[in-house]
Formats: C-alpha cells, sequence, structure tokens
C-alpha cells in the first residue's frame, strides 16, 4: 500500500491502420462499459489517425480528451521498433510505448480496446502499481507473465519507471512479449521491495488466448472474481470479433461470457443514457 494513489483516469489507445479506420463494435463496448463501470474523472483516447464508422460516432461522446500522437519509431536510438521481417507486431510495440509513457507522466488505468469492464476497481487504486498475472497456457513454456492489456499506475510508479528503464535492454522487435509481460515478471520476482500489487489471472485474464472459443462460442459462467475481461483481439479477430456488430449478436449468443457481459453492460448503458444501438437497434 501507498500513499501514491491511483487517479480514476482511464486512457485507452486506437492506431489506426491504413484501410482499417472503422471502428467495430467490441471497440465501442470497452470504452462504454469502462465509463458505466469505472464511473472515471476522464477518459483520455490516444489516437494516431482518423476513425471512422457508427461505432466511433458513438464512441466520441464518451471521450473527454483525444490526444493526437506521433508514432514512435524507436525504444531509444538502437532500437527500432519497427521489424520488416515481423511487421504485426509494429503497432502492439508502439502501443506499449505510448501506454507507459502515459501512465508514468499522468498516471490512471490503461485499458485494452480489446477488454470489457465488469466489475469497480476502487480498491485496487488505493496502490501505486497494479498488474495482473496472465493464465498460463498448457502450450506456453513461459509459466509466468504479467499481462499489459491492463495496467494502473500512480504518477512516476517507481515500477513503472523500473519496468520503463530495462524494457530497451530485453526489448526485441521480432518478439513482443519478451518486453511487455515477461519483464514486469521478472521485475516482480527480482525486485520484490518495489511497490507493485500482482492481481491473480482471474482479475483481468480469467480465460487466456488459446482459449477463445471459450469467450464466444462456449456456453460458460463469467468467473466471479473478474474485473475486467481481456477479449484477445489478435486472435479472436476473424472468426469472432469483428463478426460482432451489435447487441443482436448478444441476444442470439447469450450462452457465451461475451454475451453475458455485454447483455449486462446494457443495463448500465440504458441507465447511463448511452447510445449503443445501430439502425436503431436499442
Amino acid at each position: 500500500m501507498t500513499n501514491r494513489r491511483i487517479p480514476n483516469l482511464i486512457h485507452f489507445i486506437c492506431l489506426i491502420k491504413p484501410g482499417n479506420e472503422i471502428v467495430p463494435f467490441l471497440h465501442f463496448a470497452a470504452v462504454a462499459s469502462a465509463k458505466s463501470i469505472l464511473r472515471p474523472d476522464k477518459i483520455i483516447l490516444h489516437l494516431n489517425g482518423n476513425p471512422q464508422g457508427p461505432w466511433w460516432e458513438r464512441i466520441r461522446p464518451l471521450v473527454d480528451e483525444i490526444k493526437l500522437v506521433a508514432l514512435p519509431t524507436h525504444w531509444r536510438h538502437d532500437k527500432p521498433i519497427y521489424n520488416p521481417e515481423k511487421p504485426h507486431h509494429y503497432y502492439s510495440h508502439m502501443s506499449d510505448h505510448i501506454r507507459l509513457h502515459a501512465l508514468a507522466e499522468i498516471g490512471g488505468i490503461y485499458l485494452d480496446l480489446d477488454t470489457i469492464t465488469i466489475r469497480p476497481v476502487n480498491d485496487l487504486l488505493q496502490h501505486e502499481f497494479v498488474i495482473g498475472k496472465e493464465t498460463c497456457s498448457p502450450l506456453d513454456p513461459v509459466r509466468h507473465r504479467l499481462g499489459s492489456a491492463v495496467l494502473m499506475a500512480a504518477p512516476g510508479s517507481a515500477f513503472l519507471l523500473e519496468w520503463m528503464r530495462r524494457y530497451p535492454e530485453v526489448y526485441d522487435s521480432a518478439d513482443w512479449a519478451s518486453a511487455a509481460t515477461l519483464l514486469p515478471a521478472t521485475i516482480s520476482q527480482e525486485q520484490p521491495g518495489l511497490p507493485v500489487n500482482v492481481v491473480p489471472e482471474t482479475a483481468f485474464f480469467s480465460v487466456n488466448w488459446d482459449d477463445v472459443a471459450g469467450i464466444f462460442e462456449e456456453p460458460r459462467s463469467v468467473d466471479p472474481e473478474a474485473r475486467i475481461l481481456h477479449l484477445w483481439q489478435n486472435m479472436s479477430w476473424e472468426k469472432y470479433f469483428k463478426r460482432i456488430t451489435g447487441m443482436d449478436w448478444a441476444r442470439q449468443n447469450s450462452h457465451t461470457v461475451c454475451a453475458t457481459l455485454l447483455l449486462n453492460a446494457e443495463s448500465a448503458w440504458i441507465r447511463d443514457g448511452i447510445d449503443y444501438g445501430e439502425h436503431g437497434e436499442r
């Protein structure tokens, strides 16, 4: 516990790739659920381009501040972010750079746009830095990872600054996870004196990346300990994520975890007067 409290403001990052300007419904759901459940003092969207589409038009009124960001090119002079052999990692690396620097400067709650907020986190804001364990996959030889899809930090958090200091040392443009998930786990083990609250897998990552059917397809219950759920867009995009275009999907797939969370969020959106219906669907 620390006297340096995490401010109740939320950061989202939306990095627009050329040709992918249309914002999907589940990105709207991320912002709307966070606003309704967490009741933030401010929502900040870090943005590099011009998003489009009906769900962007519904996100915009929910955001208090848009920060246009220049895409970083290096972690330091000898560590370029872009690797032509692994171009799909490029935006993930840039997003890491932006989120860590934003949290170090003003603090707050960082959420990926492929999350759904389930329960308040007020008690966690009493800490200086909060990060969650990821559920270990049987396919993963590494048994301890900390996920960067959900981060909470006081400005100038000592743990966060150490993570940023060491990031270029282990950064590999061909391997996104080395600095983004393995490094914070290493720091938490090697430097136990740094103030950090590592919450269990159930808090943010109750379903793992290799089990996305357990979010979108199979009949399952929401973990009772879950605060926020990461939907693993990179793993679920083609089969599930991009195909969910509104609340009709949730009503037709109410046996799934994702639909349950959307239907629960819908009640809060109605309460708060949030426009969530496309073509009059409400």
